[in-house]
Formats: structure tokens, sequence, C-alpha cells
């Protein structure tokens, strides 16, 4: 096990808004939404031992672990906080943890056979940056997933900021559900996936039992509609 290495540029609060978390953050995350998107992820990864791959915007490495756990994948792992890498380095769910921002990736250009990340790049003053960025490392041939909010759903966290039932300083750019696969598809990623997930807030009550069959009912004819959305490609 490594320390984080090198330093997340600029001193933009906004930027490392999640970095004032550190270990609160696992108390903050809803398990159910986790659970979730890291199922998702993981059905559009193959198994390889030898895959050389980057998770960005690691957090507390849950999906770094399963990686591992599950498709026998080592990922180096990268976030903007120190906290959280600290954090989840003492869980022992990171393997190579490197601090660093996703809009200026540390690392040259073709490095990855695999790069993922879920509920990132909208944190990111660019997230069309922080794509191209991702695929930027990413060799031919790679597979790229990625998860974030969809555009369409903005409304309802600002309704709930305003209301301060859902305070956070951070950036919330959102990628409109289109713009999302067009900006991949510019970038020369072959789109396999693009995919809405959570109809309804996940945060009802008891939504662990029945979102999931709303998702395939609702979503599958309308997949735009979700409030998050999820989307997978190899790079040409």
């Amino acid at each position: 096990m490594t320390g984080p290495a090198g330093v997340a540029p600029g001193a933009d609060a906004r930027r490392t808004a999640y970095d004032r978390l550190g270990d609160d953050f696992d108390a903050a995350m809803n398990r159910f939404d986790l659970e979730r998107r890291l199922e998702l992820v993981l059905a559009q990864v193959p198994d390889g031992t030898n895959t050389r791959a980057l998770e960005v915007g690691c957090g507390l490495g849950y999906l770094t672990d399963r990686l591992r756990q599950e498709r026998g994948i080592e990922p180096v792992s990268l976030d903007i906080a120190r906290s959280l890498l600290g954090a989840g380095a003492r869980a022992g769910r990171l393997g190579r943890p490197v601090c660093g921002d996703a809009l200026a990736l540390p690392f040259p250009n073709a490095s990855f056979d695999l790069v993922v990340s879920t509920e990132c790049i909208e944190h990111t003053p660019s997230p069309r940056d922080a794509v191209r960025e991702i695929v930027r490392v990413a060799r031919p041939g790679a597979v790229v997933v990625l998860t974030c909010p969809n555009a369409a759903w903005h409304w309802s966290v600002r309704v709930a900021n305003r209301l301060g039932l859902r305070p956070y300083e951070g950036y919330e750019n959102w990628p409109a559900f289109g713009a999302l696969r067009a900006w991949l598809e510019v970038e020369g990623v072959q789109v396999l996936a693009h995919m809405g997930f959570h109809a309804v807030p996940f945060q009802l009550p008891l939504a662990s039992r029945w979102l999931p069959a709303l998702d395939r009912v609702a979503l599958r004819a309308f997949p735009g509609a979700g409030i998050n959305q999820l989307i997978a490609g190899i790079v040409a």
C-alpha cells in the first residue's frame, strides 16, 4: 500500500468540497444508490487480471474493491480529495491511490485498458473536459464506463438545496443525456450501452425493493428520463 501520490491542483473550494467530508462521507452515502451504481458499472466490465485500469473519482474505493474482487482488476484509484483517499486506504479498499484532478489526469496518453468513473464528472467545472481527459488516457480498444446524473432532473437538487434538505458546496454540472453521448462519440468512443436508472428518487421509502423493477419497465423505452445515466463504450 502506498500513500496518495501527486498534488491536486488549484485552491478552488468548490472543486475540493468532498475533501472536507473524509470518513463522514461513508455515512452520507445512500447504500442502495451506491450498490445499484456499482452493479451497473460492473456489468459493463469484462474480467481481466492483466488489465491496466483507472478509476476517476474513486472516493472511498468501493468500486475499486469490487473490481479487484469480482473482475480480478487492480485499478489505479484517483481522487481530488486526499481525505477520501486516506479513508479508503485505511479501509483496505485502494491499491495505488493517486491524488489528482479529473480535468488534468496525471497520466500519459493511451495509458489504460479500462477507465471507469461513477458520479464524478458532474462535480467538476467542466464535465465535457473531464470526458476528454478520460478518453485521452484510454488506449485504442479500451473500455470506458461512466455514470453521472441527468441534467433533466437538476431542478430537484436546486429545490432541495434551497430548502436546506441537501446542502452541498461543490459543483453540480449535470450533463444532458444526449450531450454525454455526443461528447464520447466526438472523442472517438463507440458507444455500446447508454441507459437511465433511478426513474424516481432513490431516497423514497423502500426504494431498494421496487425501484429496480420500475427502472426496467419505465426506462427501457425512455432511458433519457432516468435521474442518473450510465454510458459505456470502446475507444477507437
